[in-house]
């Protein structure tokens, strides 16, 4: 038995990014999906996951950072608000076994971070707001471009816009904020491929500055929640598809304790010119969906300054190999979290016929 997935769901993503509609979605691909354009760089996709990041998981998760922003993070770094952080490595393509392996990379790096002090690093680089808003217009100008936005120089420019013939040392020459200003420019100027209305410089940076507004306005500290999570990591793996061996590697890092997650995810341009097309697929596990709701509505409800430690309960765990058996790594049928108090018994939390359940251990 392998990892069981819902069925695609797709939307159309706007020159602005979604920004002004909310993303619509459907069951059945548009008309030109087969027809789309070659898929854009991964980085296009990495931005769309960043944008809609609660929408597309299915979970309460605020953006922390990108990869663009610094080197050295995961691809997407976020949180929730149980103080879980959240990181996600995306791959363009087929997640096969030696992407999933990437997931021991992050986990060897970040297990054992204190969650507060690792957002919050994330959070203090965030500060400066015209630099992020600078950087928020190249990244979508990337986006509209379909292409990568960290490599590019003196031959790019001159290939996307006929009027400028800068040499390479002249662009060595050139301050941050002009080379900037070309960059960009010159992204517009391929995303005319792509779309046929592409926004102005100074559209775009409207659109950064709004983004930035809804992004990280209200990004002030990580949450100070009285509860210490028994696995403060979780792992996500996102790409066009997995194979078989992935996903029994995925179920080999769970029967560890890991909660490691999948999410299959496409990005490609309408044929018509007209945006962008992002396919989704999520793991069909509702069970987990509604035990995250549940401990939320029931921290706030309750007390939880008394409160030890949580540990989720997810998926069947045993010791990891090759030899695992049927049910190891895969998801209980009703997952339960154990809320353990500084004084008294343990507590149970679980969802009974989509309701919260709780119950005191012996």
């Amino acid at each position: 038995m392998s990892i069981i997935w819902n069925d695609s769901i797709y939307t159309s993503i706007p020159v602005d990014i979604g920004l002004s509609t909310r993303l619509m979605w459907r069951s059945t691909p548009p008309a030109d999906w087969s027809e789309a354009q070659p898929k854009p760089h991964e980085e296009t996709l990495q931005t769309l996951l960043a944008f809609h990041l609660t929408e597309i998981c299915g979970e309460s998760l605020t953006l922390a950072g990108t990869a663009g922003d610094y080197w050295g993070g995961a691809d997407i770094t976020g949180f929730d608000s149980l103080g879980k952080v959240h990181l996600f490595e995306l791959k363009r393509h087929t997640v096969n076994q030696d992407s999933a392996h990437q997931l021991l990379y992050y986990l060897l790096r970040h297990i054992f971070d204190d969650p507060a002090k690792f957002i919050n690093a994330w959070i203090q680089r965030m500060r400066d707001k015209e630099l992020q808003i600078s950087r928020l217009s190249k990244t979508i100008a990337g986006v509209l471009a379909g292409h990568r936005t960290d490599n590019i120089g003196d031959a790019f420019v001159r290939e996307q816009l006929a009027s400028v013939t800068i040499s390479k040392a002249a662009w060595k020459k050139l301050d941050e904020e002009r080379q900037q200003s070309l960059s960009i420019a010159a992204l517009l100027e391929l995303a005319k491929r792509n779309f046929k209305n592409v926004p102005t410089p100074e559209q775009l940076e409207d659109i950064a500055k709004q983004w930035h507004k809804r992004l990280h306005s209200t990004l002030t500290s990580f949450p100070q929640t009285a509860t210490a999570c028994a696995s403060p990591i979780v792992i996500w793996l996102v790409g066009s598809k997995f194979t078989d061996d992935a996903e029994h590697e995925i179920r080999k890092w769970r029967a560890a304790g890991l909660d490691a997650r999948c999410l299959q995810a496409e990005v490609r341009f309408s044929a018509q010119q007209n945006g962008l097309i992002l396919r989704v697929q999520s793991e069909k596990f509702p069970e987990r969906t509604e035990l995250m709701q549940c401990l939320r509505e029931w921290f706030g409800n309750n007390n939880s300054d008394d409160i030890a430690k949580i540990s989720l309960h997810l998926y069947h765990q045993a010791r990891p190999s090759n030899k695992m058996k049927n049910e190891d790594g895969l998801p209980l049928a009703q997952p339960y979290a154990l809320i353990e108090y500084k004084k008294g018994r343990p507590l149970i939390l679980s969802v009974n016929n989509h309701r919260c359940a709780s119950m005191q251990t012996q």
